[in-house]
């Protein structure tokens, strides 16, 4: 009987010990898992930031590409001029920032395809090369994505 009663508290300690042990896997377990929804939502919040920068840059290039196809240079000519322009975005999504601007870049000779002579001007076509950036920044994280897209224009060299 003696032998019983050492040995009561053993167990009480040794059970409390094992519960001390779930405890910080547990609360070790829960860290991990806050951790990884945090990734996965900042993993969102930029290719959300990455699809509206893109998007932005498409349709900017697709009213450019309108523009020339029905012989209206005067967008790429100011930006030749003034050697940038900022263009107002044509999507604001909640909680966005966005800013579009085109740069010039360079002026050189056409593909061999354009080496006639343009009959406007009786200069030979020249390629305008620009530049087409966008850049979208979630205001509430920070997250910014900057896209940038070349452009490359053949038109009757100045």
């Amino acid at each position: 009987m003696s032998s019983m009663k050492k040995q009561r508290g053993a167990t009480l300690l040794v059970a409390l010990i094992m519960l001390l042990i779930l405890t910080i896997a547990g609360l070790s377990a829960m860290e991990n898992v806050n951790m990884q929804s945090k990734m996965a939502r900042n993993s969102q919040f930029s290719i959300h930031a990455y699809q509206v920068a893109l998007s932005e840059v498409n349709a900017q290039f697709q009213t450019l590409r309108t523009a020339v196809l029905g012989n209206d240079f005067s967008t790429l000519f100011d930006v030749y001029t003034n050697e940038s322009a900022v263009f107002p975005s044509g999507m604001n999504p909640n909680n966005f920032n966005q800013a579009v601007s085109m740069d010039f870049i360079s002026l050189g000779a056409a593909p061999a395809r354009y080496n006639l002579v343009a009959a406007e001007t009786g200069n030979k076509y020249s390629s305008f090369n620009y530049e087409l950036r966008s850049v979208a920044t979630i205001a509430s994280t920070g997250t910014t994505s900057n896209q940038t897209q070349g452009l490359s224009f053949v038109g009757p060299g100045q």
